[in-house]
Order: C-alpha cells, then structure tokens, then sequence
C-alpha cells in the first residue's frame, strides 16, 4: 500500500509538472483552470487541517507548499504520527 500512494504522488508530481511547462508553452487549454482549481483546493486544506498540523509539528514553509502540490496525500502521513 505505501508504494500505491508513492505511485499516486509520483503522478501528481507529473500533473504539476505539466501544468508549469504549460504556463511557459501552452500545450493544453484545459490544464490551467484544473491546476488553479488544485491549487485552491489544496490551501484550503492547508487552512482546515492547519490546527491539527501544527499539533503535530508540521506548520512550517515547506509543510505548506507540500500541501498545495499534493493535498491530503501529504496531510494524510502528517496527522497518524506526531513529531
């Protein structure tokens, strides 16, 4: 199961990917309102699970920008084990 979610990580790494090159060469006309609709859904996991995160330790930049790149797959991990 750890190497499932690895592989779905991996995929939305390959999303984020695609949705910055296509910033610079549009290559599809749908991928922007789909990463800015990610984006948005990912802060506001961020802001709902912020509490919870910060019980946890894991409140800082980098905890953030994880969040917005790949939402509740990095949330998940966070909130089962307490640093």
């Amino acid at each position: 199961m750890k190497y499932f979610w690895k592989l779905i990580k991996f995929s939305v790494g390959l999303f984020w990917l695609a949705f910055f090159i296509n910033l610079f060469t549009p290559l599809q006309q749908h991928l922007l309102p789909i990463g800015i609709t990610l984006a948005i859904i990912h802060a506001l996991e961020f802001v709902l699970f912020y509490r919870k995160l910060q019980q946890n330790g894991h409140h800082s930049i980098t905890d953030f920008m994880q969040v917005l790149l790949f939402g509740f797959l990095h949330i998940k991990p966070k909130l089962r084990a307490p640093q």
